[in-house]
């Protein structure tokens, strides 16, 4: 491993009140770290492997917001954040 990805793996690891997702080009989980998991409840077994779009609330699944940002990911190299997503249990956050 060379120092970059170790500093990332520090960071993805260690961070307490940043909550991180990785995720294939597809939108698929592939990690998530202990903050994302104690912010919103879910396991990493609830979302590996699943599409990202799982926490995002109703009205912006429907409105195919997750995928929209995946585009605009695609195009400019990053996203504005700025969504509200739900816990495990339903309640909004964010």
């Amino acid at each position: 491993m060379n120092d970059t990805s170790e500093v990332f793996e520090q960071i993805f690891r260690n961070a307490r009140q940043n909550a991180i997702m990785i995720m294939s080009r597809d939108g698929l989980v592939q990690r998530v770290n202990e903050a994302f998991t104690t912010a919103y409840g879910y396991t990493r077994e609830d979302l590996q492997g699943k599409h990202f779009r799982l926490p995002y609330i109703e009205k912006d699944q429907i409105t195919l917001r997750p995928e929209i940002e995946l585009n605009i990911t695609h195009r400019e190299g990053a996203a504005t954040d700025e969504n509200t997503w739900c816990t495990k249990t339903a309640l909004p956050f964010g």
